[in-house]
């Protein structure tokens, strides 16, 4: 039997994403979005380690597309049941968001590069 991964199991990522506090909507800046997303990400790839979905040998972002959509752990806001404190729920343009979308990723490679060591988040460039 297949694991099931974090992104297939809805009631364990709303547990995930509701230990991360959420950013107010009505102060919101892109910045803060940037830094929500990363760290759900990283929680939700954390917990695909710790289910062995993910193979610990992983120390890119880019390997983690071998086993799955590895972007679903940034974006979930087409995912089809629901989506989890969406960006497009918020006053903030989706396509200012996308841009900032290299910034996610290259703090989470750098996370998992350095052997996944502390937050993802640590590793943030400066979001537009």
């Amino acid at each position: 039997m297949d694991t099931l991964s974090i992104l297939e199991d809805i009631n364990a990522r709303k547990h995930i994403v509701s230990r991360v506090e959420e950013p107010v909507a009505s102060d919101l800046s892109l910045r803060q979005t940037v830094i929500f997303r990363t760290k759900i990400a990283q929680l939700w790839m954390e917990e695909d380690f710790r289910r062995g979905v993910l193979p610990e040998k992983i120390e890119t972002f880019s390997e983690v597309h071998d086993y799955m959509d590895a972007n679903e752990y940034l974006m979930d806001e087409f995912h089809p049941v629901e989506r989890l404190r969406s960006v497009l729920q918020w006053n903030l343009p989706f396509f200012d968001f996308y841009d900032q979308y290299h910034i996610m990723v290259a703090s989470l490679d750098k996370w998992l590069s350095i052997g996944r060591k502390g937050m993802a988040v640590d590793y943030l460039e400066q979001a537009d």
